[in-house]
């Protein structure tokens, strides 16, 4: 999950690696099933976007614990580019989600619209 501070950056840095889980194995087994699918394509695509997620933010704590006990600034750097990329990406099918499965006057849908246009760019959205 996105690090919302410090703090949890340092938890993350300083827990031991764990065993892999089994989210990418089970994102390929989503993925070869997904021709297969005739019905309830919102569910079985809802589900794939959970374990895509779960993988993902596995695939990033132990991305930064791998970085931090190389001690490279230049592939940090490179490492925190790569990160907010596919935060960003994730972020949007995320956000594309939740919108289909809303109704168009939902609150959360409204909570930016009316404040300033930086709360309405993804930097800010992604920070909060």
């Amino acid at each position: 999950m996105p690090w919302a501070s410090t703090a949890d950056l340092r938890a993350t840095l300083g827990s031991s690696a764990h065993e892999a889980p089994p989210f990418t194995e089970l994102r390929s087994g989503i993925l070869a099933a997904q021709a297969t699918v005739r019905r309830n394509w919102e569910g079985f695509t809802a589900f794939d976007l959970s374990a895509e997620h779960l993988d993902y933010a596995f695939w990033r704590d132990s991305v930064v614990r791998e970085a931090a006990q190389a001690q490279d600034a230049r592939s940090a750097a490179l490492l925190i580019g790569t990160i907010a990329e596919r935060d960003s990406g994730l972020v949007e099918k995320l956000d594309a989600d939740w919108n289909r499965g809303r109704f168009s006057d939902s609150p959360g849908k409204l909570q930016f619209e009316n404040k300033p246009d930086i709360c309405k760019t993804k930097r800010f959205r992604l920070a909060f």
